[in-house]
């Protein structure tokens, strides 16, 4: 389904998990050491420090890969799995009981690039991003 705005942090966050071990997200990053192997992505205080500070950058990317894609009037889907509710009543509006984010796809209308501009990438984040890999980081030697 498509995604509601509210729920745009927690698919970035999403996105971030699924690309921590990524080599090449990695390198744009200039992350120095690649996402402990065996570290349970999920669980976020039992990581080492250097893990914490890989994820929280990548959650900065992605969250302005969501919020670029939005403005250049793409949109978010989500893969959702219901959730068991014990018998009680929820109101249609409280998704988040109901239901589990499992997956997030970003989608361009067709035939558009990433190419965004300028404003576009201004106003998705781009300086949080930057604080957060640093300004040189794509060319940083590994």
């Amino acid at each position: 389904r498509v995604a509601e705005p509210h729920e745009f942090d927690e698919a970035a966050q999403i996105l971030a998990r699924a690309f921590a071990r990524d080599p090449a997200m990695n390198w744009y990053g200039g992350v120095k050491e690649m996402f402990p192997p065996h570290a349970d992505i999920r669980d976020y205080n039992a990581l080492p420090p250097r893990a914490k500070a890989t994820l929280k950058g990548l959650h900065t990317f992605q969250s302005a890969l969501v919020r670029a894609t939005i403005l250049s009037g793409g949109f978010i889907t989500v893969a959702v799995t219901p959730n068991e509710m014990n018998g009680d009543e929820v109101g249609e509006d409280d998704r988040t009981k109901k239901e589990t984010i499992a997956g997030v796809t970003l989608w361009l209308k067709p035939g558009q690039t990433m190419d965004f501009p300028v404003m576009t990438i201004m106003r998705s984040g781009i300086l949080k991003v930057l604080l957060a890999w640093g300004i040189t980081s794509a060319k940083a030697s590994h």
